[in-house]
């Protein structure tokens, strides 16, 4: 399959931003907040952990040499990154609003 060209660049420089707000979303929720950690709060760090590393991995699998052409699991890697941020900011809102 053909990508348009920049495809890669993209995927990179957008692998990268959301790493970033994953970790800024984890210091303004999880150590700016009053309070001790709980249990509960697993629900947020775990799904987001995840998809921090699956935003670190995605470069390496975008940037594989052309006979392996990793860009269609980089693609789907980063769309299953995307829905754990999601995820976990859900579940933050519900932990912060249900108490």
């Amino acid at each position: 399959m053909e990508y348009p060209n920049g495809s890669v660049d993209g995927l990179c420089s957008a692998s990268a931003t959301a790493f970033a707000l994953c970790v800024a979303f984890l210091a303004a929720w999880g150590f700016q907040g009053q309070g001790h950690w709980r249990g509960i709060d697993l629900l947020v760090v775990v799904p987001l952990s995840v998809a921090s590393l699956g935003f670190g991995v995605t470069p390496l699998l975008a940037t594989k040499p052309a006979k392996e052409s990793g860009l269609g699991a980089a693609r789907s890697l980063y769309g299953v990154s995307v829905v754990l941020v999601m995820i976990s900011v859900i579940c933050a809102l519900i932990i912060e609003f249900a108490k």
